[in-house]
């Protein structure tokens, strides 16, 4: 269950809005193309100077590109760790299966793609000295790109070594193995790749992981205005059909709602001026497998969500607040009842 605004770029690839610089067509109408040379590109142009301490803290590097197939549309994983703070942006090539730049025509009416993009370090997630980011492309894309490259791009201009993959399935690991939060592999149904109860994350049951999650939950009641954070791995992800299948997995914050008698009608929406996150709130009537979404919103302007229930019966409820962006953030709710 492991996967901030999306917007389509050309035929194929979605990516966070102001996450790229695009070459040719791979995406229009957007503010965030910066004017660079090829001499830029490749490294031709002089280094700015930068302190003693920030050159011996080392360049920005790739520890882990993949390149997946989904259902939903191939997969670029990318992650690196920046210790001075010089990365400037990660440039993406995609390739054909003789290693060539890819010649993407979707439509077949000889107009093509561009086979490269520059994903922008100030769209990337970043924790501590990591950063991480993924580029999600429309079925089809595997049809004409085999593989791709990756490589940095430091403020200076100085690009790194070019790293490499090819398009491939995605791992899957079993109960007890070893599980990357960021996407890199899946567990296997009815697991879920969890660091709750491990000092790293592994494969683990999934009802078991929901139950330690649900009995350690904060509880909240009619009238409260609550402050919380969505972190972590995800357990939960909204039912289908309430938000977009392509940012599932994303970190989420559970809270128990205690209603000590019923209401006629419940509304629990999150707040814009306390919330930093693309929110969906999904109220259900349970924790465990069985467990039923009475309720489930994405609609009202980010970051705001908002549901309310008709005719709801006295009963603990579990609510998941769920961030559609990957690395989460601060939220403030509120539960109101009639």
């Amino acid at each position: 269950m492991n996967r901030t605004g999306v917007i389509a770029l050309g035929l194929f690839l979605a990516l966070p809005l102001a996450a790229c610089t695009p070459l040719a067509r791979w995406m229009s109408g957007d503010d965030t193309t910066n004017d660079r040379s090829a001499a830029a590109r490749d490294g031709g142009s002089a280094p700015s100077q930068a302190d003693a301490s920030t050159k011996a803290a080392g360049p920005p590097t790739i520890t882990k590109l993949a390149f997946v197939e989904d259902p939903l549309g191939p997969r670029i994983l990318v992650a690196g760790v920046d210790p001075a703070g010089r990365l400037e942006s990660v440039w993406i090539d995609l390739l054909d299966e003789n290693g060539k730049p890819a010649v993407i025509d979707g439509d077949g009416d000889g107009s093509t793609e561009s086979s490269q993009l520059e994903i922008l370090s100030s769209s990337m997630d970043k924790s501590a000295d990591a950063y991480f980011f993924e580029v999600r492309a429309s079925p089809g894309l595997e049809r004409f790109a085999k593989r791709v490259t990756a490589r940095v791009q430091e403020k200076s201009g100085t690009m790194g070594e070019p790293h490499g993959t090819s398009l491939a399935p995605l791992a899957v690991r079993g109960s007890g193995e070893a599980c990357d939060l960021q996407g890199f592999d899946v567990c296997t149904d009815g697991l879920a790749c969890n660091d709750d109860s491990t000092a790293s994350s592994r494969c683990e049951d999934l009802d078991a992981a929901r139950a330690r999650r649900c009995a350690t939950a904060p509880v909240i009641e009619v009238g409260a205005r609550t402050r919380g954070t969505t972190k972590g791995a995800s357990l939960w992800d909204p039912p289908d059909g309430c938000a977009s299948e392509a940012r599932r997995g994303r970190p989420e914050a559970v809270l128990r709602l205690r209603l000590p008698s019923p209401v006629s009608s419940l509304a629990i929406a999150t707040l814009a001026d306390g919330t930093t996150f693309d929110s969906v709130v999904t109220v259900l009537d349970g924790c465990g497998a069985r467990a039923t979404a009475l309720a489930c919103n994405d609609d009202d302007p980010p970051p705001v969500s908002r549901v309310r229930i008709d005719h709801l019966p006295a009963g603990d409820y579990i609510v998941v607040v769920d961030s559609l962006d990957r690395s989460g953030g601060a939220f403030e709710l509120t539960v109101t009842a009639r």
